[in-house]
């Protein structure tokens, strides 16, 4: 990877100067450490080179495609990308950020799993924008990632540069690699913590560019590689660990709940003997808040509590009491809908000898929740955690549709050509008088089949609504919405979807049903988006055009 301006291919007069100004919009020596003297030496440190594969073939292409406003996109989509796999890691992007040259950069981080952290984050990234490239086979329409990790003293040249052999072995095993993957040295993997060990494969011969020698490291995958990367095997068993590595790339993540305390062998001892080999069972990754790198742990544990897969809630004993926060935690994810296994121990007996019962020490809302006693030994209740899991799974995959209102799933990734329906409850199955199986039809042609039960003047008023609502989603999931420290709220319908009258009574104000979006994502490329149709009557009145609002 080259992070200087004159590694882009040339251009012709003002095109050159432009195209630099659109892709350098870093500096291209920005460093988080003050000057100091030359060849003064830094306290180790954890050093991530990135580069984006393929990138002068891509930057030609746009460039061709659509000229200067292509290529801000681009930059701007690889800067996104970046930043975000900073933020959603819990860091700074200008701070760790020492240097960016358009197509990668240089990060430096204090411990190397803040480095892994952001680098499975990026990647994970990267692929969600791939997807529609993967999946139509279009090579220029990927965004895809090399990456490698080394940790060392950092060092200046002359001119006050980063440099040094850290550096330049990062450097080396980002070259010589495949996209989707993480590649380290042994001394950044011996400074991670287990369990992030365990995503990497043993110690090997890592080739580099085709002159070099391999060099020692540890590898960890975590995205499909590229389409025009050569099929590499997958990395070595690791020896510190009895099981095969589990990566990244196969995990869920599932947040722990549970109380925190370096000196309380027993917490260790459940963690490490039931609750992450019971996540690994069921291919989930556990992650417990103090072990998560973050800047900010409050806004960690909110954003892990509101969006993880699964949550495993481990209350400890009460001695007397229930831990404040570990209680806190579970009615906050309990609020969100999202699956949750709650854990415990047996009650120790009262002052007088008597073992309270359980029912008698839980909150009143969790009283009537399943809750899996922990054996002395942690691995013996590993079986039945391991089935809680997958019940808590498979009940709230089975709870979809929890609305006595119809209720619909849309899914697309081109508003303009792929919008369809993906599911449908039954009773939105009866308001628009469609089949069952919906998850191929598209949503144009759902609306088809009752256009003619609708007014036009009303339907064209409904369509056109519907179409701004999701074009401000589509916005969103491109970069293009509401910053993430001022989030808005979820758009908002006023035309409802109004049947004609087929009764032949004479009605003041029709019956309506007002399309609200209750919810909407981002995966892999696909935007889906959750509507529930709500009755409306009353709060309709006219709008000067013609058509029905509602005044709600």
């Amino acid at each position: 990877m080259s992070i200087q301006a004159n590694t882009f291919p040339p251009l012709s007069g003002t095109e050159a100067l432009e195209t630099s100004r659109l892709l350098l919009r870093r500096p291209t020596s920005r460093t988080r450490f003050p000057k100091k003297p030359t060849d003064e030496t830094n306290p180790a440190m954890c050093v991530m080179v990135v580069d984006m594969a393929h990138f002068a073939q891509i930057q030609h292409y746009v460039q061709v495609l659509a000229g200067d406003k292509a290529m801000k996109d681009l930059a701007d989509q690889i800067h996104r990308i970046m930043s975000q796999g900073c933020i959603k890691a819990g860091q700074d992007y200008d701070k760790v950020c020492a240097q960016f040259g358009g197509d990668g950069g240089i990060f430096i981080f204090s411990k190397p799993a803040d480095a892994h952290e952001v680098a499975v984050n990026m990647l994970k990234i990267a692929e969600e924008e791939s997807a529609r490239g993967r999946e139509a086979k279009f090579n220029e329409a990927m965004r895809c990632f090399r990456i490698g990790i080394a940790y060392g003293e950092v060092a200046r040249d002359a001119h006050n540069k980063l440099a040094g052999q850290v550096i330049s072995v990062a450097a080396r095993l980002e070259s010589g690699g495949v996209t989707g993957e993480i590649r380290i040295t042994p001394q950044a993997y011996k400074a991670m913590p287990r369990s992030i060990q365990r995503a990497y494969g043993g110690e090997e011969p890592i080739r580099c560019k085709q002159h070099e020698k391999p060099q020692a490291g540890h590898r960890c995958v975590v995205t499909p590689r590229a389409p025009w990367d050569e099929p590499l095997k997958p990395p070595v068993k690791n020896p510190d660990f009895n099981t095969h590595t589990i990566f990244c790339s196969e995990l869920e993540e599932c947040f722990i709940i549970s109380p925190i305390d370096d000196r309380n062998q027993r917490i260790a001892e459940v963690m490490e003997k039931l609750i992450v080999p019971a996540c690994k069972r069921t291919n989930f990754l556990a992650r417990r808040a103090d072990r998560i790198p973050g800047p900010d742990r409050i806004a960690v544990i909110k954003e892990q509590l509101a969006s993880a897969p699964l949550a495993v809630a481990y209350l400890g004993e009460p001695t007397p009491y229930w831990n404040a926060d570990v209680i806190l935690e579970i009615g906050f994810r309990l609020a969100t809908g999202k699956p949750i296994v709650m854990i415990n121990e047996a009650p120790p007996p009262a002052a007088d000898g008597v073992v309270p019962s359980l029912k008698a020490l839980l909150p009143f809302y969790l009283l009537h929740r399943t809750t899996v006693g922990v054996d002395p030994q942690p691995q013996q209740t590993l079986d039945r955690l391991v089935a809680e899991i997958n019940l808590a799974r498979k009940d709230h995959s089975q709870g979809v549709w929890s609305s006595n209102h119809p209720l619909v799933e849309m899914q697309f990734s081109n508003l303009k050509s792929d919008l369809r329906l993906n599911e449908a409850s039954p009773e939105a199955q009866h308001l628009f008088g469609i089949e069952k199986q919906m998850e191929t039809h598209q949503f144009v042609s759902m609306l088809g089949m009752v256009r003619s039960r609708i007014d036009d003047d009303q339907c064209k008023a409904y369509l056109r609504e519907q179409a701004e609502l999701l074009a401000r989603i589509q916005a969103d999931s491109a970069g293009f919405g509401s910053r993430e420290d001022e989030p808005q709220p979820l758009p908002t319908a006023k035309v409802p979807l109004i049947f004609k009258n087929t009764s032949g009574k004479q009605e003041d104000k029709p019956q309506g049903h007002l399309p609200v979006i209750v919810r909407y994502s981002f995966d892999r490329g696909l935007i889906k988006v959750r509507m529930l149709f709500i009755p409306v009557s009353e709060s309709l009145k006219r709008d000067p055009a013609g058509h029905w609002v509602c005044g709600v």
